[in-house]
């Protein structure tokens, strides 16, 4: 038995993990609250060097993106990545971060400008990309031309379970309007994320899954089986926005950068729709 002095305690057993669950509607409620939460203000030295939060799912497309503007300009581009409800907590107390791309509807982001939390401009309405579901699979393969070829008769499936992440709701949808939710229902593995369902693909354990086109460049084990209908559900917005506390003299720099035709063909090849 392990001895203790009186003045300290035995360490306590950690208590059991809880995630937090946020779908598409919990995605908007989650701005609304922050909108209605203060913006801490705070005034660091500024900063050569611009902080990114992004959506995972991004972060193959702004880190090229991030090493072309650093191989023209010279600035760093430091980038994290985390879930659109955890960067707008984030900011909302107050984390140092210049730039955001989230994956949000615009009222929600005019909610969140008009509150402080972020800057209005360069782009005062944001600048949106789009992504798109696919099918995924191992080795080489060509495009099935439907989504029932894509997903194949055997095998595992693995998908994001809905109301976990919004990805899991646009898939759920998407299967329902192409009648397979049942057909499949027997081979799914349900994960918290596409890149979950990604990893399962890449280890052997399904044999087919669901996620983004952003989670495919730089994969080389994996190939494009088919593309999810888009008319079959609402395909994923980003909004590019400046964080209210943001330091670096090149915040808006970078941001244009991001949104002009010199960074649009990495983008696109990431799997984004940009408009420049």
């Amino acid at each position: 038995m392990t001895a203790y002095p009186p003045s300290a305690a035995p360490p306590r057993a950690p208590g059991p993990r809880r995630r937090t669950v946020l779908g598409a509607g919990g995605l908007a409620a989650l701005g609304a609250v922050l909108a209605a939460a203060p913006a801490r203000a705070e005034d660091p030295a500024a900063a050569p060097d611009v902080v990114v939060f992004c959506e995972p799912t991004l972060r193959a497309a702004l880190r090229a993106t991030g090493d072309d503007f650093r191989r023209r300009t010279g600035v760093p581009v430091r980038l994290f990545a985390s879930p659109t409800a955890l960067i707008l907590q984030q900011i909302a107390r107050g984390l140092r971060s210049d730039l955001v791309v989230i994956e949000a509807d615009p009222d929600m982001l005019r909610a969140v400008v008009a509150r402080g939390l972020l800057r209005k401009g360069p782009n005062p309405e944001m600048t949106f990309w789009r992504n798109r579901l696919v099918v995924a699979a191992s080795g080489t393969t060509a495009d099935a031309g439907s989504l029932r070829g894509a997903l194949g008769a055997t095998g595992r499936v693995a998908l994001v379970d809905p109301g976990v992440n919004p990805a899991g709701e646009r898939t759920a949808a998407a299967l329902r309007a192409a009648g397979l939710a049942d057909v499949i229902a027997g081979r799914a593995i349900g994960t918290a994320s596409t890149a979950d369902a990604r990893f399962l693909l890449t280890d052997g354990t399904a044999q087919r899954a669901i996620v983004y086109a952003t989670d495919l460049p730089g994969e080389p084990a994996l190939a494009w089986a088919g593309t999810v209908p888009s008319g079959t559900y609402a395909p994923p917005g980003y909004g590019i926005g400046v964080v209210h506390n943001a330091v670096s003299v090149n915040t808006a720099r970078f941001a244009a950068f991001l949104n002009g035709a010199d960074a649009a063909p990495a983008l696109r090849a990431a799997g984004l729709e940009t408009g420049a």
